[in-house]
């Protein structure tokens, strides 16, 4: 285990599943497909930070993707514009654009993250936000386990070590970075033009 930790497989670069491994335990059933959204903070009421209204370079649309990946998708996997309500995958902004998780019988899911950053938006921005799962069940509430392939930890595509992530407010975050950072230097650099979809993702304490 290793905080910071490089999530290994990271980004739309990469076609791999073992990048973060949500499970879900201790409930009799568990219904599909599950929801996962973002929003500014964690009142899941607004999506107005600049994560979500992109750049006129972006077309104004959510620089977050998210995809499903028990099955992998390939390389190159964010959508070029956002769906309507729920899809896999998705770029995602409240419960306006969101992605479909999962399947029926299924309580282990792998997913993976992108940020796109174009090279017009104005900084310090605010590229900020939670991710929330919805989901309904029959039975006890489950208790819910986020991992992600530890990269630092000798996590490799197909043979993935997996570090769990403590979530909420007081929780660790996922921090898109540029290639090639030390865990105390985690920072993500601006395209001097077009769009940069980020090189690598760790995951820090704050």
């Amino acid at each position: 285990m290793s905080i910071p930790g490089k999530v290994c497989g990271a980004g739309n670069a990469s076609g791999y599943a073992n990048v973060i491994r949500i499970t879900f335990t201790g409930q009799d059933f568990l219904n599909n497909p599950i929801v996962l959204e973002a929003w500014d903070d964690e009142t899941i009421c607004t999506t107005n930070n600049d994560i979500f209204v992109g750049t006129a370079l972006n077309g104004n649309i959510p620089m977050l993707s998210g995809a499903w990946v028990n099955f992998p998708l390939g390389p190159n996997w964010k959508p070029a514009v956002p769906i309507a309500g729920g899809a896999n995958p998705n770029r995602i902004k409240g419960s306006t654009n969101y992605v479909n998780i999962g399947s029926y019988g299924m309580y282990e899911f792998l997913v993976n993250l992108c940020w796109e950053i174009p090279c017009d938006i104005i900084c310090p921005a605010s590229l900020s936000c939670i991710l929330v799962l919805k989901y309904t069940y029959t039975g006890p509430p489950p208790v819910i386990i986020w991992e992600f392939n530890d990269e630092t930890d000798g996590g490799e595509p197909y043979s993935p070590r997996w570090t769990e992530i403590v979530s909420g407010s007081l929780g660790y975050v996922f921090k898109p970075t540029d290639a090639g950072v030390s865990p105390g230097n985690l920072i993500l650099t601006r395209p001097l033009s077009g769009m940069l979809d980020n090189p690598e993702m760790w995951v820090d304490s704050s």
